[in-house]
């Protein structure tokens, strides 16, 4: 059965989470179909609780997954989990979701010049370490113990504009 509140998440992904939710609000789209880069279930658990998913197909991209499967969350909605980088490559998304894990992607330049992002209507960027000057890795002092790279915040903007994103929002 599902829940009438959301699992508690640690940290500000709550928040992260509700402006997800906005934002797919906001895409004005009757059907969205959705990639969310390098996620988990538990966003789309707890976005279940906050408004209806009819019209939301949904692919996680997990390149950790074992396998390629769909999980369903309730009895009309499913998740897609894809683990190779090959099959993205291969469909087309409305609305593109990278959460924290644009930050562990080394040649992410290439990510932001394949069609996965040239096709997407909608890129959206949350709890991404930016850089106002140049790209630097650095340790990262969370739950994981290892590298994250620093983006540079003009660097990303300049390459979505030439590739005909708008900035609509910065936070």
């Amino acid at each position: 059965m599902k829940n009438d509140f959301n699992f508690i998440e640690t940290d500000l992904y709550n928040h992260v989470h509700d402006i997800l939710v906005l934002s797919l609000l906001l895409a004005k789209e009757k059907d969205l179909n959705i990639l969310d880069y390098g996620s988990n279930i538990i966003p789309w658990s707890n976005i279940s609780n906050k408004i209806n998913l009819d019209n939301l197909k949904v692919t996680i991209y997990d390149p950790f997954s074992n396998n390629e499967k769909e999980v369903k969350l309730f009895n009309n909605f499913k998740v897609k989990i894809l683990n190779s980088n090959n099959i993205l490559k291969e469909k087309n998304y409305d609305f593109l979701i990278f959460g924290s894990s644009s930050q562990y992607i080394k040649n992410f330049l290439e990510v932001l010049d394949s069609n996965m992002i040239l096709n997407s209507n909608l890129v959206l960027f949350t709890h991404t370490p930016l850089s106002k000057k140049e790209d630097f890795i650095s340790n990262q002092h969370t739950g994981y113990k290892g590298h994250q790279i620093i983006r540079s915040f003009n660097f990303i903007k300049e390459k979505m504009e030439k590739n005909k994103f708008e900035l609509i929002f910065k936070s």
